[in-house]
C-alpha cells in the first residue's frame, strides 16, 4: 500500500514539477519478405530468422499489425497469381513464425486494428469493387464500412477515435469513429498512400506513398514531406512497408521504411528525413514490417457501452510500479517534463482523483506493479453513470516508476481515447 501511495504521489507531483524520464527501450522489429521469410531485427540492427509463414495457398504477406492483446502478428496474405482474388488473414506466432489462417477474404490489402480488436482490411471483390471490411477477432463476422475506388488505406487517430482514410488518389479524409461522417477532406500531391503508421509521441501519422514519405499532423491535418518526392520517371524507392519506433527522446521516433533497390532493405529515417542507417539486405523484397508488442495501451470491452479493460503492456519495465491516469478535458497541451517530453494528458480533477484511488468503483486497478511480462490491467466502468457520460470523452495514459530514473519516472506512454 505504501508503495502504491508513493507511486500515485509521484504522478501528482508531475502536475506541478518538471520530471525527467529515462529513454524508452526499442522493441524488436518483425519483418516479412516476399519469399515467405519472417525475421526479427534487434535494436542494433542484427537480423535473425524466425521461420517461414509459407502456406500452399497464401505465400505473400502484404501488411502486418499486432493484435489487440499484443501477443500475435496478424497479417494479410494473398495467393498466386496475384490476379486471382484470393486472400486470407493469418495469425502468426512472433516467436516461432507458425502461421494459421483464421479468415478468408478476397485480395486483401492493407490492414489495421481498431481499439476493440477488430481488423480493418481493404479488399477487392470478384466484381472488381473495392471495399473496407471490418472483421472480428474470430474471423467469423464481416461488416462493410466503406466503399472505395482503390484499396482504402486507413489509420486510427488514437487520441480522437477518428480515422484517417485514403481511398481516392490525391485525396485523404478524416472521418468519424463509425465511418459515417466526413469531418475533413484535403487534396495532396503525393500519389497513392501505400501504408500509414501512427506516431508514438504525438498526434501524427507517417505515410509511405508512391512518391514520398509524408507526415500528417492530426491536430491541423497539415501534410509535411519528410523525404522525397522522387523525380518523375525515377523508380520508386518506397515499397510501402512502414513502422515508427517509440520515441527515445524529444527528437521523436525513428521511421522505418522498406525499399527494393539497389537491394531489399529497410531505411531508418530521423524526423528530418535523413537516413541514419540501413538494415539489410534481406533475401527478397521486404513486404511488411511491425514492431513486436507495438502498443503500450489497448482496450477490451467487458460490458457495452462503457465498461472496459485498459490493458497496459510495457515489456522493458516488467516488475516496475505503473500508474494509469485519465483525463476528461483532453490530451493536449499536456504537462511538459524535462528533456522536452510531455505527459500527454490535460490534468484535471479526474486525473488527481484517479491516481489517488478516489474514483473507485468506476476506475480501479490503475496503480500497481507490472507483471513479469510487463503487463497490468486497469478497469474503467462508466455504465452505472448511464447517459450522463454519453458525450464526455475520456483519455488515458500511463507512466512507470523507477527510483534510478531521473525524477523517478521511467516511461511515459502516449494518450489513448477510451470513451468517445
Amino acid at each position: 500500500m505504501k508503495r502504491m501511495r508513493t507511486a500515485a504521489a509521484l504522478l501528482v507531483a508531475a502536475m506541478v514539477a518538471s520530471l525527467a524520464t529515462a529513454q524508452s527501450h526499442r522493441r524488436g522489429l518483425i519483418v516479412a519478405d516476399s519469399q515467405a521469410g519472417l525475421y526479427r531485427v534487434s535494436p542494433t540492427g542484427v537480423i535473425a530468422t524466425i521461420g517461414s509463414y509459407a502456406t500452399t495457398a497464401m505465400p505473400n504477406i502484404w501488411s502486418m499489425v499486432m493484435d489487440n492483446d499484443n501477443e500475435h502478428v496478424i497479417a494479410v496474405a494473398t495467393g498466386v497469381p496475384a490476379a486471382v482474388p484470393s486472400g486470407a488473414l493469418l495469425r502468426i506466432d512472433p516467436a516461432s513464425g507458425s502461421a494459421t489462417t483464421f479468415a478468408n477474404v478476397p485480395a486483401p490489402y492493407p490492414l489495421t486494428v481498431d481499439d476493440s480488436g477488430n481488423f480493418l482490411v481493404g479488399v477487392r471483390l470478384p466484381s472488381e469493387k473495392r471495399i473496407l471490411l471490418r472483421i472480428d477477432e474470430t474471423g467469423t463476422q464481416f461488416t462493410t464500412v466503406l466503399n472505395a475506388i482503390n484499396f482504402p488505406v486507413v489509420a486510427r487517430d488514437s487520441v480522437s477515435g477518428q480515422w484517417i482514410v485514403h481511398r481516392v488518389v490525391g485525396l485523404f479524409e478524416r472521418v468519424s469513429a463509425d465511418f459515417r461522417t466526413l469531418i475533413f477532406g484535403d487534396r495532396q500531391p503525393f500519389g497513392w498512400f501505400l501504408e500509414m503508421a501512427s506516431d508514438p509521441i504525438g498526434p501524427s501519422l507517417h505515410v509511405a506513398t508512391t512518391s514520398a514519405l509524408v507526415r500528417i499532423d492530426l491536430n491541423t491535418t497539415a501534410l509535411t514531406t519528410v523525404a522525397g518526392p522522387i523525380p518523375q520517371g525515377t523508380p520508386a524507392w518506397l515499397d510501402g512497408a512502414i513502422a515508427v519506433d517509440r520515441a527515445a527522446d524529444a527528437s521523436g521516433g525513428l521511421i522505418y521504411v522498406s525499399r527494393s533497390t539497389p537491394a531489399p532493405s529497410i531505411d531508418v529515417y530521423d524526423r528530418a528525413g535523413t537516413v541514419v542507417r540501413t538494415i539489410g539486405p534481406f533475401p527478397s523484397t521486404v513486404s511488411a514490417i511491425v514492431f513486436d508488442a507495438e502498443r503500450n495501451i489497448t482496450f477490451g470491452m467487458i460490458a457495452a457501452p462503457n465498461h472496459r479493460a485498459i490493458r497496459i503492456r510495457i515489456p522493458e519495465d516488467a516488475g516496475k510500479l505503473c500508474v494509469c491516469a485519465l483525463s476528461v478535458t483532453g490530451y493536449t497541451p499536456g504537462r511538459p517534463i524535462a528533456g522536452g517530453r510531455t505527459i500527454p494528458l490535460r490534468f484535471d480533477d479526474a486525473t488527481r482523483l484517479g491516481v489517488a484511488g478516489q474514483l473507485a468503483p468506476w476506475f480501479t486497478g490503475n496503480v500497481g506493479s507490472l507483471d513479469a511480462n510487463g503487463r497490468m490491467v486497469a478497469t474503467l466502468d462508466l455504465n452505472p453513470l448511464g447517459a450522463t457520460i454519453a458525450s464526455v470523452p475520456v483519455w488515458v495514459a500511463a507512466i512507470t516508476m523507477d527510483p534510478a530514473a531521473p525524477g523517478g519516472i521511467a516511461t511515459v506512454t502516449r494518450a489513448q481515447i477510451v470513451v468517445h
